[in-house]
């Protein structure tokens, strides 16, 4: 669906006069088209054109709310990490820090998601393949290379930060969305639970995470997979992108499938590493990463309805609330957790 233009973010004479330097071409016919971001701090913007001396036709501005742009900025430094490494991500024509405007590659508007809803399930099964195999290539290539020059460097997901994201459910999901005050002793509990979870995670073997590694994030462009939105990358386990694309929120998947792609990752990571995996503990960490991954997510839709007034998650809530209960439901160590949040859910 064609959207409505819009005013530039800047001057026409600003981006008539760099876009012809950045593309070495002349152009003509410059308009301008919002593109919604996915709670996101940056406003995004489709620039449409004529070009006069190469197939160039449009570029995707990424405006940042709070300009300049620093000079280790955790995009710029990890999309050209992640070039490095081979990954599928959108090239960043040029930059101006000043104003803080990022120019890249336009993939286009089709995200896996959208495939997926238009797609019959063994074409499903292919796409989440590739994400696998892109998945498994980011993960060995970029925790191979790694190093203090890249933002993921000294970030982790270790115990305080997962910590910090139940917490975060907590505030804007059980008391924001759903309006609910915690009793003291239901406060003990999801701390001493989520403690459990957290410390336990924390304790897993680090890999380079995308961070949000979903169906909304991946855009197909020319019948292949690209990432988007990874600044937030991070260091953690490997089953932390795995639960996203997996359990995703916004997308859900045949059972059987996730069970197939679960048996494929572990196959082709024993192969990339050359190391066996143990199934049980393995599973274990991808199922309780997925309760963690989930219940945060509740909080970012919490704080997107509740704060900002954004209705566009509300149909995720459900989906993810049952991941999260029919994950509790597998652990008999969880079913304090599982009675807490099911009296403040209902």
């Amino acid at each position: 669906m064609e959207q409505i233009k819009t005013e530039l973010p800047a001057s026409s004479d600003y981006f008539l006069d760099i876009l012809p330097k950045i593309f070495k071409t002349s152009i003509k016919n410059l308009q301008c088209f919002p593109m919604r971001g996915d709670a996101s701090d940056r406003n995004y913007f489709r620039l449409r054109f004529d070009a006069l001396e190469n197939n160039i036709s449009s570029v995707v501005l990424m405006q940042l709310m709070n300009p300049p742009i620093p000079k280790n900025s955790p995009f710029v430094a990890t999309q050209a990490f992640l070039s490095e490494c081979g990954a599928n991500i959108p090239r960043i024509y040029s930059k101006d820090c000043d104003k803080g405007f990022i120019f890249l590659e336009d993939l286009g508007d089709i995200t896996l998601e959208e495939k997926l809803n238009a797609s019959t399930p063994i074409e499903q099964e292919i796409y989440y393949k590739k994400a696998i195999d892109i998945l498994l290539n980011m993960q060995v290539e970029c925790t191979k290379r790694i190093n203090k020059d890249i933002p993921a460097y000294y970030l982790a997901f270790d115990l305080e930060k997962l910590s910090w994201e139940l917490d975060y459910m907590t505030i804007y999901f059980i008391g924001g969305f759903l309006k609910q005050t915690i009793s003291e002793k239901d406060k003990r509990i999801l701390k001493e639970e989520f403690f459990k979870i957290s410390s336990f995670l924390a304790k897993q073997k680090r890999y380079f995470c995308h961070r949000d590694f979903h169906s909304r994030n991946i855009m197909i462009h020319k019948d292949n997979l690209f990432l988007i939105d990874f600044q937030d990358a991070r260091m953690g386990p490997c089953q932390y992108d795995l639960a996203s694309l997996l359990r995703d929120s916004y997308f859900k998947l045949n059972p059987s499938l996730i069970e197939k792609l679960l048996k494929e990752y572990i196959n082709k990571k024993e192969g990339m590493e050359e190391s066996p995996v143990n199934r049980e503990e393995f599973l274990k960490v991808f199922d309780w990463m997925c309760i963690q991954r989930n219940l945060k997510a509740l909080g970012t839709f919490g704080y997107q309805i509740s704060v900002n007034g954004n209705k566009r998650y509300e149909d995720s809530i459900p989906r993810t609330t049952e991941y999260v209960f029919n994950n509790l439901d597998k652990y008999n160590e969880l079913q304090r957790l599982k009675k807490c949040l099911k009296m403040l859910y209902n």
